[in-house]
């Protein structure tokens, strides 16, 4: 099989596999993964493999892994998972999650024909003496699918180094300050970002200077695995009512909705007062798909850039994956965010094309978000991309 670009845009899906019974997996498969199962393969520790066709006429490209572990509880140990690819490791990290891994590979006019992927796992355990079934092999993680985005561009060898971004502006920044140096209103730079959800901070922070943009994530709870996937499925059916479902948090006196299709959990801002369930529901119908409808425009028109901060640190592999996605639509800029570190607030890191890391002061959720903070980050970011905008 070959997989190649079909058209000039910097970013195309050029393969997939399907991991799930009746998939293409066994195309791929070398050695020690499980029979597929209905909906994934098991990874068998200590070590399985994989050969897949390197992308034609490509610079780049990134794969994508969709792996969750065993078992997924909050604070529990997850499941050590290593890369290598042709050799080079890439990847090292605990899976504690459902997780989208991505990795870039580079130089592929220099690759063979054919790209060998290994993957380790030291520590993974047996299902039986977790009390979860019969089974006494060592299962690690189970795959669901893997992506393959042939780029364009191209990437920094060896992976993901940080490439330090000149600053314009050290923090904390004064309107004016910012202003003067980006060329434009703090509102219009502001407009310029749009939130990928997981925290209301930066829509609070919008609010707090005056400007309410639409935005289907702007106050959205979502987890990254679940953004990735709605951004390859364009969140395609959002808005049909069986998966719409209002309810008031304990304690809080106000809707939120519950939309089961992508898991996403965002504000109403309405009192139970002031609706009913069954109006709420209606409101959301109409309203979740013209939001969808905007999104996509957003992201074909290439002019935003799109901003992405977790709860829990992030790593580099899942913000390339979710690069990766956004750029199936048009070649956009991705900011992901690091929080704690009052010393690099308002720093911005080039990563690599279009994918930056941004750091900020203060913790996730905050109520107060620190404008000053964000207003330095937003207008580094601004400086660093701004000839891709």
């Amino acid at each position: 099989m070959n997989w190649t670009i079909p058209h000039m845009q910097s970013v195309t899906l050029a393969g997939q596999i399907d991991f799930r019974a009746g998939g293409n997996s066994l195309d791929y498969v070398v050695s020690g993964f499980s029979h597929p199962e209905p909906d994934r393969t098991w990874a068998i520790a200590p070590r399985c493999s994989l050969r897949i066709p390197s992308p034609r006429n490509a610079m780049s490209a990134v794969l994508v892994f969709r792996v969750h572990p065993l078992q997924e509880l909050p604070g529990g140990p997850g499941c050590r998972m290593s890369i290598r690819i042709d050799g080079e490791d890439v990847f090292d990290d605990v899976v504690e999650r459902e997780m989208a891994v991505g990795l870039a590979l580079s130089d592929l006019n220099t690759r063979k024909r054919l790209i060998h992927i290994e993957f380790f796992f030291p520590s993974a355990p047996r299902p039986a003496e977790l009390g979860l079934s019969q089974e006494t092999r060592h299962l690690a993680v189970s795959f669901h699918s893997a992506q393959i985005f042939a780029c364009r561009d191209s990437w920094p060898s060896g992976g993901l180094p940080r490439r330090h971004t000149r600053l314009g502006i050290e923090g904390p920044a004064t309107a004016a300050a910012v202003e003067a140096t980006v060329g434009m209103t703090i509102a219009n730079l502001l407009a310029r970002f749009e939130s990928l959800g997981h925290s209301c901070d930066f829509g609070l922070v919008q609010r707090e200077i005056g400007i309410e943009p639409l935005g289907l994530l702007r106050f959205t709870g979502i987890s990254t695995m679940q953004a990735y996937v709605g951004l390859l499925e364009r969140f395609s059916n959002i808005g049909e009512r069986a998966n719409i479902r209002p309810y008031v948090p304990e304690n809080q006196n106000e809707y939120w909705i519950h939309e089961v299709r992508y898991g996403m959990f965002y504000h109403t801002f309405i009192p139970p007062s002031q609706s009913a369930p069954e109006q709420l529901i209606a409101r959301e119908m109409q309203r979740l798909p013209f939001l969808r409808r905007k999104f996509i425009e957003d992201l074909e028109n290439g002019e935003k850039i799109f901003l992405l901060r977790r709860p829990d640190p992030m790593t580099a592999s899942e913000a390339l994956a979710i690069w990766a996605a956004l750029n199936l639509y048009h070649d956009n800029v991705l900011l992901y965010l690091e929080s704690g570190d009052s010393v690099l607030a308002g720093r911005v890191e080039e990563v690599g094309p279009r994918l930056l890391k941004g750091y900020l002061d203060g913790t996730l959720g905050d109520v107060a978000p620190n404008v000053a903070s964000w207003l330095c980050l937003c207008a580094n970011t601004y400086l660093a991309c701004r000839d891709h905008l």
